[in-house]
């Protein structure tokens, strides 16, 4: 069991169309979602940088003494929430093994597959043996209901949520930025190719204008020459 989301279009008026002087609905944000995975990874490398502080919860929760010496003895010094790093590499570089990077036409999935990240998130109770999840749950069954590990008794048998996934409020604003920069990108490379298909010689803003109405099919490029665009 990993830990993902999924982010969705459902009203392109959202991204303010109208502020481009434009109203339409584009069908297709496959090309728009590496622009917002690159986003959310830069929150997450500074979710890990500041362990936490900069999400919306705060900073994660300290280690015990105990599982620090443990950790320390195994893995050498690293920050919290880094042991082997592939936790971190896995929400901040899409080149992971363990990353989940799903692009839809109108919807993108965020996340990792790595099957402990789920208890980072929301915290979890040990098992008599410091087992998590259905492991823990198994070892429990076996050996009855017995009081956690000492080594978890500095936070009462509860391990508390680090929440890996914890957006702040600067990013959603980034997110639509980012959004509207890919598709004017995109805009404008489609308004190249109509133009061409055209004969047209055109500049970036003409080109943009064109692309816009080649994508969303309702601005009929009358500024830029042409009767009507469709949606080629």
């Amino acid at each position: 069991m990993g830990i993902a989301f999924t982010m969705r279009v459902v009203n392109a008026d959202k991204l303010d169309f109208a502020l481009r002087g434009l109203r339409g609905d584009l069908d297709d944000y496959t090309d728009v979602w590496p622009a917002v995975t690159q986003e959310i990874e830069k929150e997450e490398a500074a979710l890990f940088a500041m362990r936490g502080a900069c999400g919306a919860h705060g900073p994660w929760g300290d280690l015990t003494k105990r599982y620090k010496e443990r950790k320390y003895k195994k893995y050498g010094a690293q920050q919290i929430e880094v042991a082997t790093g592939r936790l971190r590499r896995g929400l901040t570089d899409s080149t992971s093994g363990d990353a989940i990077r799903e692009y839809q036409r109108r919807s993108m999935r965020f996340g990792t597959s790595l099957p402990y990240a789920i208890y980072q998130q929301t915290g979890w109770r040990p098992s008599h043996l410091g087992r998590y999840g259905l492991m823990g749950a198994l070892v429990d069954r076996m050996v009855g209901n017995r009081k956690p590990r000492k080594s978890y008794a500095e936070t009462g048998g509860e391990v508390p949520p680090r929440r890996v996934i914890d957006p702040g409020p600067d990013l959603g604003p980034a997110i639509q930025r980012a959004m509207m920069s890919a598709i004017d990108r995109m805009a404008r490379r489609r308004g190249f190719r109509v133009a061409k298909t055209f004969g047209m010689s055109v500049g970036p803003g003409k080109a943009r204008l064109l692309g816009y109405g080649a994508m969303t099919g309702t601005f009929t490029g009358q500024n830029a020459g042409l009767e009507t665009l469709g949606g080629a």
